[in-house]
Order: structure tokens, then sequence, then C-alpha cells
């Protein structure tokens, strides 16, 4: 049922769970999904029930008022009531008859609709809300009227046009994110300028497209409604357009407000073509206009949890005169990508000295390396994963400019001790326990919305230590990610909607040592080893 229920909905369902289990019921009924959507106040949830008229936090209190408390904590998985499941099903089907090949929080909203009574109907309906008033909203696109689309240029009319044209020949039913970036690549601007600068085609585009969503069975007639990521991106295009002073969107504008809506299909396209900061910085420098305009909406921070040495040491290094490359040298696992990662939002956000706050991150491989770069003083090299037969292209790049960040593993870097005079090592070991615990802390939410779970803090802990203790073959955190991972993908495959990971799922993991009975907390042997 959850194939096609994305990042939104399902975040909503765990969280549904712990309402349950924090408020002491055995069961996982529409009030607990209704509190679920409306827990993170700042969530595309919330921000739906607040545009037809739902304040979040008005819902939670008449909820609350009608809940009474159980008085056993449950323990394990928490089943969905006969009512919850069919809201669920109920929202797969809203958003097929609507046209839409996701299920978004909008078709859950629908979906609770949908029942004749229960604590989460009664609620929404004392807004006046019904559900044929709510399928239009979700139909009519958020950004309409003309003094919002009078502030489009021509061009950017027309790529939306593009886009739904596109949408029309794919047979989609819905306009989405994903349809705007195509359309962009139909019309001349900023934005397919720089599309093209970092090597993204209209054809690439498409066919990643086609792979992911493939063609829809039914050609749409009459006008396409736009997906509510869709209306979030322009919303984000006018926010764009006015925080760096101009009175008009255009096609620039659209592709960054694509790339604020993260979670919509067209930034994740654009993610595997180039990374979204990097994108952004052409756009930015295409328009002339300081990167730190963007500053008012911060990133999401990186996942480099106790590596604030090494990013120190490497900023230091790019500072210096001469032999300002750096190799970094660790093993596969410990973190080694993050930590350039990590470097990399530092200077998008403006947290470096002023010597790097107009450098630009460019990853490239070993062989397109030499190829020109137009500012190589204010370019950077990533080359990731560099092996023994990249060596010689390592040197000759060491030996100019643009500088160059390197990662490679002691193996290899022991075979050349002469990439020493124009690099400076920057040793790579395992983060600590406390370290990694950090780390999974922050990879937190990706497994749980993957696997469709809630993943304890007993559960991180247990990760990381039976995988330090009996995993000797690799190296933290990416072994104790890795556990992590496999418990989840465990979960997910028994019965049931969502579960609870917690230590016990971990130590599951880990057969028993040798031919006698286990040792207390000692599962010594991992199981996919």
């Amino acid at each position: 049922m959850f194939e096609r229920f994305i990042e939104g909905p399902r975040r909503a369902v765990i969280l549904a769970q712990e309402e349950a289990r924090e408020h002491n019921h055995n069961w996982i009924g529409t009030e607990h999904m209704l509190l679920g959507l409306v827990r993170e106040g700042e969530s595309l949830a919330a921000e739906f029930l607040a545009s037809i008229g739902v304040p979040a936090a008005e819902v939670r209190d008449q909820v609350e008022r009608t809940l009474t408390r159980g008085t056993k904590t449950p323990s394990g998985h928490i089943p969905f009531t006969s009512a919850a499941k069919q809201v669920l099903e109920d929202a797969d089907r809203e958003s097929t008859e609507l046209g839409m090949h996701h299920v978004g929080v909008e078709h859950l909203v629908l979906g609770l609709l949908c029942e004749r009574d229960g604590i989460a109907t009664r609620v929404l309906g004392s807004y006046g809300l019904d559900l044929e008033a709510v399928r239009k909203r979700v139909r009519k696109p958020a950004v309409s009227g003309s003094e919002f689309f009078g502030r489009f240029t021509d061009l950017a009319r027309q790529a939306l046009m593009e886009g739904q044209e596109s949408a029309r020949k794919l047979n989609h039913n819905h306009l989405g994110t994903e349809h705007i970036l195509l359309g962009l690549f139909a019309v001349e601007g900023v934005a397919v300028t720089a599309l093209h600068n970092l090597g993204i085609s209209h054809d690439a585009v498409r066919e990643q497209l086609l792979r992911t969503a493939g063609f829809g069975t039914k050609p749409p007639t009459g006008s396409i409604p736009f997906t509510v990521r869709a209306k979030k991106a322009l919303e984000m295009a006018l926010k764009d357009a006015l925080t760096l002073g101009h009175n008009y969107i255009g096609t620039e504008h659209l592709l960054l407000g694509l790339m604020r809506e993260s979670e919509g299909a067209g930034a994740q396209l654009l993610r595997g073509f180039a990374p979204q900061e990097q994108v952004r910085g052409e756009v930015i420098r295409l328009l002339a206009a300081p990167a730190p305009a963007l500053a008012p909406v911060p990133e999401p921070p990186p996942v480099v949890v106790g590596r604030e040495p090494e990013i120190q040491r490497i900023m230091q290094i790019l500072m210096r005169k001469s032999r300002n490359n750096a190799l970094l040298v660790g093993e596969e696992g410990t973190g080694r990508t993050s930590i350039v990662s990590g470097l990399a939002q530092r200077i998008a956000q403006g947290g470096v000295p002023a010597g790097l706050a107009e450098v630009r991150l460019r990853a490239v491989d070993a062989t397109t390396a030499g190829d020109a770069v137009e500012d190589p003083d204010r370019t950077v090299l990533f080359l990731d994963d560099v092996r023994p037969g990249d060596a010689d292209a390592l040197r000759a790049l060491g030996r100019g400019k643009p500088r160059v960040i390197a990662v490679t593993d002691p193996g290899t870097c022991a075979e050349f001790p002469d990439l020493a005079a124009h690099f400076q090592v920057v040793p790579v070991g395992e983060p600590t326990h406390d370290e990694t615990v950090g780390i999974l802390k922050q990879l937190r939410r990706d497994y749980e919305a993957h696997h469709q779970v809630t993943i304890t803090d007993d559960a991180l802990d247990a990760a990381v230590a039976l995988s330090a203790r009996h995993i000797t073959d690799r190296v933290l955190p990416g072994k104790a990610v890795e556990v992590l991972d496999e418990a989840g993908a465990r979960m997910r495959m028994t019965d049931g909607a969502d579960r609870t990971v917690d230590a016990r799922h971990i130590a599951e993991l880990f057969a028993d040592r040798g031919t006698g009975e286990p040792a207390v907390d000692d599962r010594s042997i991992w199981a996919m080893s």
C-alpha cells in the first residue's frame, strides 16, 4: 500500500505511531493520524491544512481534549484500527481518481474526510470542511490569480506552458516540479543557460524521469492541475525573486524555486546530475549577484558530527600560497566524503573565512579533471575515491591551478609518497562512539521514511556498539549505518504498516557465538557477513 506514498505522508504515519505510544494507546486510530499530520508545525502537512483554514495548534488542542490516556505504554508493534486502514486506502484511491502518481499529505487529509464518523472527521468538520471542497482545493493551484502570475515574465509563463505540454506527452494527469523542469529547457533564459553550463540536458533529464515515473496510462484532458509541491515551488520562486531584489519572476527564479522544494521530483532529478548548491551557484553567477543573497533560507546541516578539526584543517590548507591541495586519507566508510560535503555547505552558507567566500567546489573524476576551468583561482576540484591508476592525473593537478581536494585510502596513499610534494595529508580516522551516534541521529529521519519505521535512540546506540565490537573488517560510521539499514529492511518485511526498531531488533541481527548459549548482550556474528 505504501509504495506510492511520498515522504510527507509516510512521516505522518510514523508520527501517528509515536502519538499512540505517547498516549499509552495500543492502537493507531484516525485521531492519531491527524495528530501525526500536525505534529511538525512547519511540515508540508501543516502548511496544507493551514491553506484550507485549519491551524495545526488548534487541531491538536481539539483532539487532545477528546482523548483519554491509557494506563500502560504499549510495546512492540501497534496495529491500525480498521478505520485508520480505510483512511490509508481512501487516500490512495483519492490520489488515483485525481490523476496523481503519488500519495501526498493532501490525499491523506482527503482520506480522513472520507470517514463518516470519527474524532479526526469531527475535528476537521468543525472548520466547515467537506470532502468535495477539499478535492477542489487540491485540483486548484495554490498560487493563482492575475496579481501573482502578472509578475511572471513571458519566458517564465512559456516555461510553465511547455511544462504542461511535457506532462501531457507523458500521459501524466498532474503538473509537477519535474514537468516545470522540462519546460525550462524549452525556452531561452538564465535557467537553461545555467543547466547547460553544468552539462545537464533536456534529453538526459527526461530519460531519467521516464525511468522513475514512466508513462501514464491515459492522456489527460483539459487543464492539468499543479501538484502541491509544484505550487510550493512557485511560491518559493517568488520569495527568491524578492530576496534578490527583483520585481518579476523569471526562469532563473523558477529554477531556484524548484530546488528550494527539495522533496519534489524536479529537485531530485537535478541532484542526480549536479549538487544543489552547484546549480544555485551557477544561477547566481549568471545573475552577477552575491551568493549570500539566498542566506535567509538555510540549508540543512551537513552530516559532519565531530569532524570540526578536519574541516578547519582543509580550509587552512586551501588558504595557503603553496602546497594548498588537501588529500583526505582514510578507510572507506569513515565519512571522508561527508567532510567535503560539510565544507561545501559552509561555503554555500557563507560560514567560511573571507578568502574562501567566493570559492566553488566542483566534483570531477580523474578522466575529466584536466579540462579547462573558467576561473581556476575561485574553483576547487574535488576527486572522490582516488585509485592507484589516478596517480598521474593527481600529480598533474597538484602542480598547478585550480586547488584540489582528493579522497583516498591509506594503501593508495602509501604507494605514492611523492604526492606529498603537492598535497598535504589530512588523516580521517573512525569517529568515537558518541560522534557516530550523532551521525546516525542526523541520518535517522531518512531511514525512518524509507523503511516506514520509528528508530529509537537505544537502537542507534546498539548499532554503534555491536558493529564496533563484532564487525572487524569495516569501520565506523559506515558499518553502523549498514546495521541500521539492515534492521529497518528486516522490520519492513514483517506484517504491519509501521513498527519501531529498538535495541532488541539490532541485537537480533547478530547470531549466537559458538555452539553454546548466547552471552548476554553479546550477539557476535554479523548475520549478513
